[in-house]
């Protein structure tokens, strides 16, 4: 080797030499011209650093020196490398990444998730629209049962609805422990059974059994069971896909108080709730649908065989170590705390117009055609107000943006004056406008309601707290519901719904309390932010400036500093829809869509994100 070196002309030598400084130079360039974009970028957004990065400078750095010693010392032939057919070795960086998003949750963002998409949007109909739709129901219990009977069939709205919202946290752990797919077939059937029990009742009190507790479990049960399925296959069209989900109750709403007033008349109460029976055994055939997104995860064979290896090791753990059966860590949380308030006082006259407003509308005269007329622009006026208020959500752009809270706000005080009004309205035509103003406003008080808790808390704890923010309201709704009726059976008929619109308002002001919180925070830990924040800015800082020295690894500059300036920084977690690759023109195409919920310890911020959503 020594003889080919001095065999050598000394223009090969010069001209070698001029190589080797050129792709110095060009690594160094390239490197300073990164960590430019990253002093940019870190100004804007927050970044999470990255070892790899000098994993990467190290690698592109040697790679510059065996391309001098290649164009030094010649060989006759080439040997081909594992790794690739070709020869050439995999990038250290792309082996990583290959194995990286075996722990990391997986968002199809499509795909099957549509189909997911339609059977919510079906399920919704056939539970919350069944539910909202009780007032022609509430009408063919007292033809059946006697007018004597009122204050007893009232209760069966009230314990129906509240006892869907009941079941919801044991849904939510039961579906957490067990499969999805298996509580929403059982919770279609718990619903099929139940309406069919409740065909051959004969005595007010077996209804109250049936309809209002088997069926209503049931009920619950599907419809938490499709949240959590949205909740699997999507995340980044989260809010998109909710419009059309929830937009399925209104249809519900008009869809199956057709099917209850004209079937009930024309086969007798038997025979029509078979019928309706045999639409509600639908949600038992959509529940098959439910198909987890872990199925479309890229590394799912490499998952599958640390589970069964898992399996074969004797677990050590105590059976203290086990995760509770119902978490109830979200609670801890005094933002989310603040909702459940505010959702937990407005549910006492949210829906009490769903359950009156066809027994009033038959005691001033109105014809029982009209009167279902009215329903229909119910549920019509409810499709509506879900998607005119997601347009401040999804259309959100810098130069205009609202904040979530006040466009739940905004539903909220909406449907506050459209309750009031109803106290002063008669005739048709009156009728006719509340039901419009009254469905608009509470179709986006619904869908306001759970993309603002969506927005505050972390994806990963959604469920959770979407669980027991409809558990706080079964005691609001058991009671407000009744309570607005006992009102009404005084000298002025309506007003029960004066008391329906104090509590909507009082919820509406609760809110308020969640920027009161946040600006007494800011205030108290003032300084204390400020310190950290110098004090991380200066570490970064010092981390990035980078020297010549500090990008060769292989000569005698660096000595014996062989540490890159990014070690002590660990790998960063993203909550896009991409994985963290360091350069993204290199990283694998079967890697989008990937991003990480078993988050470290973040503090008070872990479950409730408060920066989220510029409010």
């Amino acid at each position: 080797m020594e003889g080919r070196e001095d065999s050598l002309p000394t223009d090969d030598s010069e001209h070698g030499a001029s190589i080797r400084g050129q792709a110095v130079s060009d690594a160094i360039e390239s490197d300073r011209v990164s960590v430019e974009r990253r002093r940019m970028s870190f100004s804007s957004e927050r970044i999470s650093l990255s070892a790899e990065a000098g994993e990467k400078t190290r690698a592109g750095c040697c790679a510059a020196t065996s391309h001098e010693k290649t164009n030094m010392r010649p060989e006759s032939g080439s040997r081909k490398t594992a790794g690739q057919p070709d020869g050439r070795q995999l990038p250290s960086e792309l082996i990583e990444l290959k194995t990286s998003t075996i722990m990391q949750h997986y968002y199809p963002e499509g795909g099957w998730g549509w189909v997911i998409c339609a059977c919510a949007f079906l399920v919704h109909g056939l539970t919350t629209g069944l539910q909202l739709s009780f007032g022609v129901f509430y009408m063919q219990v007292l033809r059946r049962f006697g007018e004597d009977k009122k204050s007893e069939a009232e209760w069966i709205g009230a314990m129906s609805m509240s006892c869907a919202f009941l079941v919801a946290p044991v849904a939510v752990a039961v579906c957490r422990r067990k499969s999805i797919r298996l509580t929403a077939v059982v919770g279609g059937m718990v619903t099929a059974l139940g309406c069919l029990f409740t065909s051959f009742a004969s005595q007010m009190h077996h209804i109250f059994v049936s309809y209002s507790i088997f069926m209503s479990c049931g009920l619950g049960i599907a419809r938490e069971t499709s949240s959590l399925m949205i909740g699997q296959y999507f995340k980044r069209k989260r809010e998109f896909v909710e419009v059309f989900v929830q937009s399925g109750t209104g249809l519900g709403i008009a869809i199956m108080s057709v099917l209850l007033k004209d079937l009930i008349k024309l086969l007798d109460w038997r025979l029509g709730l078979h019928v309706v029976t045999g639409v509600t055994f639908i949600s038992f055939f959509l529940g098959m649908f439910y198909r987890p997104a872990s199925l479309y995860h890229p590394q799912r064979r490499a998952i599958l065989h640390l589970k069964n290896q898992k399996r074969k090791v004797k677990g050590r753990k105590n059976l203290q170590d086990k995760a509770p059966f119902i978490d109830f860590s979200p609670l801890k949380e005094k933002t989310l705390q603040i909702i459940i308030f505010s959702a937990f006082l407005a549910s006492f006259g949210a829906y009490t117009p769903c359950f009156y407003l066809v027994y009033i509308a038959k005691n001033e005269g109105l014809e029982e055609n009209s009167i279902l007329l009215l329903q229909v622009f119910l549920g019509l006026a409810y499709s509506l107000g879900c998607y005119a208020f997601s347009l401040p959500i999804l259309k959100n752009t810098p130069q205009c943006r609202i904040s979530r809270l006040y466009v739940f706000q905004t539903t909220m005080l909406g449907l506050a004056i459209s309750i009031l009004s109803f106290c002063a309205l008669n005739g048709y035509y009156g009728y006719v406008l509340f039901v419009w103003f009254y469905g608009i406003f509470c179709g986006g008080y619904q869908y306001s309601l759970k993309m603002h808790l969506y927005e505050k808390v972390r994806p990963n704890y959604f469920d959770g707290s979407w669980g027991y923010l409809q558990f706080c309201q079964f005691i609001p709704v058991l009671i407000g519901i009744p309570v607005t009726g006992y009102i009404n059976k005084g000298k002025r008929p309506k007003m029960g719904f004066i008391f329906s619109c104090g509590c909507i308002l009082a919820g509406t002001l609760a809110l308020f309390l969640i920027n009161i919180r946040r600006k007494a925070n800011k205030t108290s830990n003032q300084v204390t932010t400020n310190c950290t924040a110098d004090q991380n800015c200066y570490e970064i800082e010092h981390s990035l400036s980078l020297r010549n020295t500090d990008l060769c690894t292989c000569s005698n500059k660096m000595g014996h500093e062989r540490s890159t300036p990014l070690e002590k920084f660990q790998r960063g977690i993203l909550f896009a829809t991409s994985a963290n690759v360091v350069d993204s023109e290199k990283g694998p195409d079967y890697l989008v869509c990937i991003s990480e919920e078993r988050l470290a310890n973040l503090g008070e911020n872990n479950i409730v994100d408060e920066l989220r959503g510029g409010e």
